[in-house]
């Protein structure tokens, strides 16, 4: 065997990342192979709207992993976060007529029940248990006490069921087992946050791309979790659409002049700033640029602040461990002011490498130094099953070795996928052109503005999910 090879792969927005590592007994997390690719062309804010083109990037990834580490990978990990990743509460309860001995038999009984809510058009990804309430106290473990009445809470996990298998779709069509689907931002944060963090209370911002997730923890245990479809690159669309400019020169505007809040200065002193020159000879104000900028991270922090508050429930003063933020986005100027004047909670920890102890191969230079692996070492360090062997397997001259045709027809279908997916950045291209022209027609009059009716959705779909669980638990 491969002394618990494990492998596995984190689906995200911006790039899939890979790895082939080992827990060594030391708690070291020695890494044999690693790999990421950009996944754009077939993955939007966590999911997968491009099977076939999924499937050639697993299926290359798989196999530049499988040389670098000459190992055969028979099984994987995998991590999945984005769009419609959240959290729901869920009760079961139990009545006996008399005390009754709680048994494990009782308990399990009470999980499956929870197992099988139905929510139309969501799969439960991971079930945490948080309590069992029997009469007036709460145990974690209900094993062995003597109760009439036994009420499991429960936190479900769930993800879109569309999603989950087009994701899974990928995976057979490379025919490549999957050990788990792990919840990325609930892996990552379990590896970021300290112990006496999530005890006392703490939220955890993940601040990526495409998407923001959200996550509060309190007595150890995760209390909500929900996904923003808001991230640092609607920043750089904004900048396209406004400026009418390409997304690389959007891209280093952000990353060079790029505030999440300015504060307010003495209009009898205002500050003077040169304009900034575009590529194509323009000259456009340098506070234009900076309102367009903090306008959009301004919508993203206050929904932020909404979840927490609104949607979670949870004010500043019942978390003390206060804020724990990570993801690129996280890395732009003046994150933190704009996210104590909107959360109000006044102690924030910024995160960008992962606390666990990594010895890579030494081919693999600076790894991880940007940070982009730590969801799949978080996958890694949690794992228990084997997941390699010692050798790739080798076609053997009796093996069923692919046809002509069959060849032909994975090249054909390689190739539609290809030409699909460039015809529609062609066809956003287009549109995308046209939109800048009417803009350019208007005057820009700034994001300030927050979307309410962004909240007011969030608000109706918590608001119409607690109603369905409360509806399911009168049922019971």
């Amino acid at each position: 065997m491969s002394q618990n090879l494990i492998a596995a792969i984190e689906i995200g927005s911006q790039q899939v990342s890979a790895i082939i590592g080992r827990k060594e007994p030391d708690g070291v997390i020695k890494i044999e192979a690693a790999e990421q690719e950009s996944s754009s062309k077939f993955i939007q804010r966590g999911r997968v709207f491009n099977p076939d083109l999924m499937s050639q990037c697993l299926r290359g990834m798989i196999d530049r992993l499988e040389t670098r580490s000459r190992k055969a990978i028979n099984q994987i990990y995998v991590g999945v976060g984005g769009i419609g990743l959240r959290s729901v509460l869920n009760q079961v309860t139990r009545n006996y007529g008399d005390a009754t001995k709680i048994t494990q038999e009782i308990v399990d009984s009470i999980l499956d029940e929870n197992l099988s809510l139905s929510i139309p058009g969501y799969s439960i990804l991971d079930v945490l248990p948080l309590e069992y309430k029997l009469g007036v106290q709460s145990h974690t473990d209900p094993v062995g006490v003597v109760s009439n009445k036994v009420v499991g809470n429960f936190l479900d996990i769930i993800i879109p069921t569309a999603s989950q298998e087009q994701m899974e779709s990928s995976f057979r069509a490379v025919d490549m087992p999957i050990v788990e689907t792990a919840v990325s931002p609930l892996r990552l944060a379990n590896t970021l946050l300290t112990d006496a963090e999530k005890l006392s209370g703490c939220a955890f911002v993940d601040m990526g791309a495409e998407t923001t997730t959200v996550g509060i923890f309190e007595s150890k245990l995760l209390r909500f979790l929900a996904v923003l479809p808001l991230g640092g690159a609607n920043v750089t669309r904004d900048l396209m659409t406004v400026l009418a400019i390409g997304e690389q020169e959007a891209e280093d505007i952000k990353r060079r002049h790029g505030k999440a809040f300015v504060e307010a200065v003495d209009t009898n002193t205002p500050v003077a700033h040169d304009n900034i020159r575009l590529q194509d000879g323009r000259s456009v104000p340098y506070d234009q640029v900076i309102g367009i900028i903090e306008a959009r991270m301004s919508e993203n922090i206050q929904n932020v602040a909404h979840l927490i508050k609104e949607v979670g429930g949870y004010t500043a003063d019942r978390l003390i461990g206060g804020l724990i933020v990570t993801g690129g986005a996280a890395n732009m100027s003046a994150v933190d002011k704009a996210l104590m004047e909107y959360t109000h909670i006044r102690k924030l920890r910024f995160v960008k490498n992962s606390p666990l102890a990594v010895r890579p191969n030494p081919k693999l230079q600076n790894f991880n130094i940007d940070g982009t692996y730590n969801t799949v070492l978080a996958i890694i360090d949690s794992a228990t099953e084997e997941c390699c062997s010692d050798e790739r397997k080798q076609p053997g001259i009796f093996d069923a070795q692919p046809t002509l045709e069959q060849i032909a027809e994975e090249e054909r279908k390689r190739k539609e996928a290809e030409e699909a997916a460039a015809e529609k950045e062609r066809r956003a291209e287009e549109e995308r052109k046209v939109e800048e022209e009417r803009k350019r027609k208007k005057s820009f009059s700034g994001f300030k503005t927050a979307s309410s009716k962004f909240r007011s959705f969030l608000d109706h779909l918590f608001v119409e999910e607690s109603d369905e669980d409360e509806d399911e638990t009168n049922k019971k």
